[in-house]
């Protein structure tokens, strides 16, 4: 089934990421470590017990990534190889 994810935030830039994820279903974000409130924990822990919501978030998550990440990235960087030295790789 997956699973639903709760997520603090170290950052702005981590903040747009993950408003984008909240914004979608497939986290419950909790704010940045620095202003990190119980209530808000127990709010998540609340909204995630719930196992409908998890299989939803679940499936968002998995709508949303796709698990090839790494393999574009590498392809990425290949395509900056020059295609006589990537034959050596």
């Amino acid at each position: 089934m997956g699973c639903g994810v709760l997520c603090y935030l170290r950052n702005a830039h981590d903040g747009r990421l993950m408003a984008g994820l909240e914004g979608q279903d497939a986290i419950v974000d909790l704010g940045l470590t620095t202003s990190m409130q119980n209530e808000r924990l127990r709010q998540g822990l609340e909204q995630l017990s719930k196992r409908d919501v998890r299989e939803a978030f679940a499936k968002n998550a998995r709508n949303l990534v796709d698990g090839q990440g790494a393999r574009r990235i590498v392809e990425k960087l290949l395509s900056q190889v020059p295609a006589e030295k990537r034959a050596s790789l």
